[in-house]
């Protein structure tokens, strides 16, 4: 038995309850920008000219940025997207973890994420930015390493990072978020154990810190018996959230490691109201033991005051159910809204779902969709779903649904066995592509298309061009909370020196990184901080290596003294869109 939908508005969800998700259009692409191929430079290339599974992110000034991955040893491939008057364009920005450019060579390329942050809410004054935004991390990984690369002036220079697994040996599949100017955080596999796990970074990604499990409260209920998903925040009161799928109880878990049975079909959810030490992990949806939901991946999301959502596909329909802002969200959980299956809906296929929120119960959801009754018939073609609801939690059944892809992107079987696909499985697709919402309210989208049979598979974009969660009115995130700190870096100048300065707040340390020579020289917590003015203040400290430091900002220049060592990181300011000057001290 379903449990009860949550009492939000009980008279409006009851009412919402009557009614289907609806098609917005049938007709493929429309509201939608033309679908633009973001291809990366094919020579020279030693090895590898796909680009799949792409990760994507849009920050509080609305600048796009996706990653590709071309495959493990040729790396990721970063793009920047722009929509201006209906029609989107883009700029390739090399590869974050590549080795010397353009030799399409690098150690990463086996899945990518990314995460992105800003001091606080964008305000643009053109042609320059409010220079409070955050760096770009980039991940990219293969089974030993989560290779990390920050870029704060928009894929023009990176810095490596170290690893983001931390001390696990053996991990596959990461997902990334960002809370702030500074702080990332990762999950991903533990190969060894099949445990989740989390680690943190202070600086942007440049040094992590080893984490925790965030399935350790039942890890004999998930021990190798797990799907992981991604990991999100509620920026509003600092909670993190982090969704898996697997079996209900211990005993199901040994039945399911013995004999294969039951498949994962509770869907759960990790929250952490202590910035990732402890984790309390909640049953979403508990389905049927002849239900699967590990059909790729398991999703959720936050909307800008705290609501939290997670998405499932169970290999024919998509999903969602919503856990209201409050002492029990992450806790306690609706009922599951199918999305996708009713109302004449013409596609009997739905998989590979991902969620994106924003404002006050918006919703977007993206799929891969075909007419075909699974994803095994070798006739299927399929399309981009994409279903909008503009307030969940009061009208939880009213989504519109649409076609966001202009054309077939794929004909064929899509197997989901990641890379357990062998034989006839067809894994052109990949695993996974994403949707997130700019601060417009329109959904981006970017996903992996194999259509153009003359080339390997490839990264395609589009833009939502009507409708959209705020009717197009740029009213920007509002769960971007004011966090304090400096960025500065000289990498364009070609001196290839950085510092990151986090201030301790919301529950989190302060944190110091210095960068020289594009390798971190120091780095360590921040104990004290004063700002003095919006790009000027003070620290100190003592860092991991136990050098006490102290240190002064000056209109967002840096002097650090460590010992009898005086380092100095002035930013070099070159860039309209440069995020290397970012500071806000104070207010």
């Amino acid at each position: 038995m379903l449990k009860k939908p949550l009492a939000t508005a009980a008279g409006a969800a009851l009412a919402a309850s009557l009614c289907s998700p609806a098609w917005a259009t049938t007709t493929m692409g429309a509201g939608f920008t033309p679908n633009l191929h973001l291809e990366n430079p094919s020579a020279p290339i030693v090895l590898g000219v796909q680009d799949v599974e792409p990760g994507l992110r849009v920050d509080a000034c609305n600048r796009v940025f996706v990653s590709a991955i071309r495959g493990v040893p040729a790396g990721t491939d970063l793009f920047q997207v722009q929509v201006r008057n209906g029609v989107a364009a883009y700029a390739y920005r090399g590869q974050p973890d590549g080795l010397p450019f353009g030799t399409g060579v690098a150690p990463g390329g086996g899945d990518t994420d990314e995460a992105i942050g800003s001091f606080g809410p964008c305000k643009p004054a053109p042609p320059k930015y409010n220079t409070q935004v955050g760096p770009l991390l980039v991940t990219s990984l293969n089974l030993a390493t989560i290779y990390t690369s920050q870029t704060a002036d928009e894929g023009r220079t990176y810095n490596p990072g170290t690893n983001a697994a931390g001390a696990i040996p053996v991990i596959d599949r990461q997902w990334n978020a960002a809370q702030g100017a500074l702080e990332r955080y990762d999950v991903t596999h533990d190969i060894a154990t099949g445990n989740i796990v989390f680690t943190k970074s202070m600086d942007g990604g440049l040094t992590w810190l080893n984490g925790t499990f965030t399935d350790s409260m039942i890890a004999l209920t998930t021990t190798q018996d797990n799907e992981l998903g991604e990991i999100g925040v509620d920026k509003v009161h600092h909670i993190l959230y982090q969704v898996f799928v697997s079996v209900a109880n211990r005993s199901e878990n040994i039945s399911s490691t013995l004999t294969g049975m039951p498949g994962l079909h509770t869907m759960w959810m990790a929250k952490s109201t202590d910035d990732g030490l402890t984790w309390q992990d909640n049953i979403v949806y508990n389905g049927p033991l002849s239900a699967t939901y590990n059909h790729i991946f398991p999703m959720m999301t936050v909307d800008d005051v705290g609501n939290v959502y997670a998405g499932w596909s169970d290999n024919q329909n998509v999903f969602v159910a919503f856990s209201p802002s409050g002492p029990n969200a992450g806790v306690k959980w609706s009922s599951p809204i199918q999305v996708t299956g009713t109302m004449g809906d013409p596609y009997k296929t739905h998989i590979f779902p991902w969620l994106a929120a924003a404002g006050n119960g918006g919703l977007d959801v993206v799929y891969y969709e075909t007419t075909g009754p699974n994803p095994s018939v070798a006739t299927d073609t399929w399309v981009v779903g994409f279903a909008q609801n503009k307030n969940v939690l009061l009208s939880p059944f009213a989504f519109t649904r649409q076609v966001a892809s202009d054309h077939i992107i794929h004909t064929g079987t899509v197997c989901e066995g990641g890379i357990g696909c062998t034989g006839s499985g067809n894994r052109d697709l990949a695993d996974d592509f994403q949707v997130q919402i700019d601060p417009a309210g329109f959904g981006n989208i970017a996903y992996t298309d194999d259509h153009d049979k003359k080339l390997a598979p490839q990264t395609y974009f589009t833009r939502q061009t009507t409708g959209g969660l705020f009717g197009g009115v740029p009213i920007g995130p509002a769960a971007i909370v004011t966090n304090h700190g400096c960025i500065a870096d000289s990498y364009d100048a070609g001196l290839r020196n950085a510092m990151r300065l986090k201030a301790p707040e919301f529950g989190t340390p302060g944190w110091l990184t210095v960068v020289l020579n594009r390798k971190v020289a120091l780095a360590g917590p921040v104990t004290s901080f004063m700002g003095t003015g919006p790009t000027s203040g003070l620290f100190s400290g003592k860092s991991r290596a136990g050098a006490v430091f102290s240190g002064t900002v000056t209109n967002g220049a840096f002097t650090v003294h460590v010992g009898t060592q005086t380092i100095q990181v002035a930013p070099d300011k070159n860039s309209t869109v440069d995020g290397d000057a970012s500071c806000l001290m104070k207010g």
